[in-house]
């Protein structure tokens, strides 16, 4: 299977993940999921992930300080980012 195609398909469960936890996501067909909460989730979010090893990039820089873009991994990756944002939600 090609890079591209895992990176699709962990992607995939990755927002089946998200939806199911009421996470707002934005469609793309780019290597990341894009994220939209309030500041102080995001916020939450992101610093809640960095602790359990997971960096993440806030959009503060865009003026997005709202929202999250979460690189797609590996199908373990996503399923502890997952597991952690369970623990946020």
């Amino acid at each position: 299977m090609t890079v591209i195609k895992k990176n699709k398909k962990n992607k995939g469960r990755f927002e089946e993940e998200l939806t199911k936890l009421n996470i707002k996501f934005f469609p793309s067909y780019a290597n990341f999921s894009f994220i939209e909460s309030s500041h102080d989730n995001a916020k939450k979010m992101s610093e809640t992930l960095l602790k359990n090893g997971i960096l993440v990039r806030q959009l503060d820089s865009y003026n997005l300080p709202h929202c999250l873009r979460i690189t797609i991994g590996t199908m373990e990756d996503m399923q502890k980012t997952i597991a952690v944002l369970k623990g946020i939600a």
